[in-house]
């Protein structure tokens, strides 16, 4: 008989943490992935409730089947931890920055993966921090609508427009940032990556239409990587709950076929997920947050 963790058949709010998981299968030091919710809003620039988003992902995550039918896999059973400690991190970048670079480098230095849910995609920046004082030859893969390449934006450098500008500045040798899913770009951000040999940016469009496929991404990467999703990168058909939608923009099917593909051939060391504003009434952005972040654990596992 298949043993499965007991809230399934009773309720699965009896553990509060991502996919409501018993002791057995959420402990802190022996679980593969390590979920630390980052409520952190500061510089939302058009629709706010970034702040809510982690905790709508990991409701959500409740309604996730832990079997993934089209992976195989049960990926809860390599152990899934939801950290608290950063909680109260909320609107000072600075407390922001120190807390979630302590963590994801406790995280690493556990051999476990961080899988960071924001909040704005400032949270991004000490996440990869962390990451690279690891990983040297890091590179970043960023699913974006937007660059967040500009310098300041609204009279802070600390924007989440800003966040992959921050991370070019983190060493003398930056990680290498591949961006696709582009599809709203200032002057600014196009002309820098156009001569920075840190940045591969691909357009939304030639995504979809074949001219920018997955395997022209992963050439891109280096072995060891980062993924940072703004879940504005998908399609507002899909993704509504955002604070800043485009329209054009990537499919589950699209990104999930990427990702396998990444899963594959590189060493992904943590990701993070961010930018959920959730919409009063509807639950189809929080759920497809929490089931992404579910997919990537099953394509690592």
């Amino acid at each position: 008989m298949e043993i499965i963790p007991h809230h399934i058949e009773n309720n699965p709010q009896e553990f509060e943490n991502f996919m409501s998981l018993p002791p057995q299968y959420s402990g802190a030091r022996a679980s593969r992935f390590v979920v630390l919710p980052v409520p952190f809003e500061s510089t939302t620039s058009y629709r706010t409730g970034t702040a809510a988003g982690p905790r709508a992902i990991i409701e959500a995550s409740w309604q996730v089947e832990l079997f993934d039918v089209e992976l195989g896999k049960r990926a809860f059973e390599a152990g899934i931890h939801t950290s608290r400690k950063l909680d109260r991190v909320r609107r000072k970048a600075e407390t922001m920055y120190k807390a979630v670079h302590r963590e994801v480098a406790a995280v690493l230095d556990n051999a476990q993966i961080p899988v960071v849910l924001g909040g704005e995609h400032t949270v991004t920046v000490p996440a990869v921090h962390a990451a690279i004082e690891r990983h040297p030859e890091l590179s970043v893969l960023q699913l974006d609508a937007h660059a967040d390449l500009r310098d300041t934006y609204d009279g802070t450098p600390w924007s989440h427009a800003c966040a992959m500008r921050r991370i070019l500045a983190l060493a003398d040798r930056p990680p290498h940032i591949v961006q696709a899913g582009l599809r709203s770009v200032c002057t600014e951000e196009w002309n820098l990556s156009r001569r920075s040999r840190s940045v591969t940016s691909f357009l939304a469009k030639d995504n979809l239409s074949g001219k920018a496929p997955a395997h022209k991404i992963l050439g891109a990467l280096s072995q060891d990587v980062y993924i940072t999703i703004d879940l504005d990168a998908f399609d507002p058909s899909e993704m509504p709950g955002v604070g800043t939608p485009e329209p054009g923009g990537l499919t589950w099917a699209w990104i999930n076929d990427l990702l396998g593909l990444v899963a594959a051939k590189r060493n992904i060391v943590g990701f993070d997920i961010v930018e959920l504003c959730p919409i009063e009434g509807q639950n189809i952005s929080e759920f497809l947050a929490a089931k992404l972040a579910y997919r990537i654990m099953g394509l690592l596992v």
